[in-house]
């Protein structure tokens, strides 16, 4: 029997952008300019993406910004 991992529901801005086929530094543009899907800070430098935010944020037709 071998068991599935679900995958995370947090994604590191690394892991982020990969997922949707961009670089991190773009992403981080995105940031910058308050586009782009919802992002945490919640200590120093680490930023982090929920992937069903990163879902809705496609689904929602923001992602041609």
């Amino acid at each position: 029997m071998t068991a599935t991992v679900a995958p995370s529901e947090w994604l590191t801005a690394r892991q982020a952008a990969a997922y949707l086929g961009t670089t991190p530094h773009h992403l981080g543009v995105m940031r910058y300019e308050g586009r782009g899907p919802k992002w945490y800070k919640p200590t120093g430098r680490m930023i982090y993406y929920r992937r069903a935010e990163i879902d809705a944020w496609i689904e929602g037709g923001d992602a041609r910004q």
